[in-house]
């Protein structure tokens, strides 16, 4: 008795002994893997939090040079008012409003009012 592959000159097909444990195992199915491994590529939940945190990570990085920028601001309106006191001998609320009419009056931020006032000294 001859065997039809030999007839027609094909290899006898030999089960592969791993898909059969394959598909019998629990677990994920292809279909849910590759669910998966698309949502993943196409911006899944990795992806989304990654824009979340990058969002966070520049939110951050902006509010910290704000504040430098405040810092500094604030420590030279300070030094302004601290040469308005020993100049025009006023008090403290005094030398501020002096800076305060000043910016008013040229129409320009209180900041570069008193950086006019550190670097000359006079208003």
């Amino acid at each position: 008795m001859t065997d039809d592959s030999t007839v027609t000159g094909e290899r006898p097909t030999v089960p592969d002994p791993t898909a059969a444990d394959r598909q019998a195992a629990p677990g994920p199915s292809r279909d849910a893997e590759t669910a998966v491994g698309t949502r993943q590529r196409a911006g899944g939940p990795a992806a989304v939090e990654l824009a979340a945190l990058r969002t966070r990570a520049e939110a951050a990085e902006d509010r910290a040079d704000n504040l430098e920028r405040a810092l500094l601001t604030n420590r030279r309106i300070g030094m302004a008012i601290g040469i308005l006191l020993e100049r025009l001998r006023v008090t403290e609320e005094q030398a501020f409003d002096v800076l305060r009419r000043e910016s008013m009056r040229q129409n320009v931020r209180l900041a570069q009012v008193a950086e006019q006032v550190v670097y000359t000294g006079t208003l």
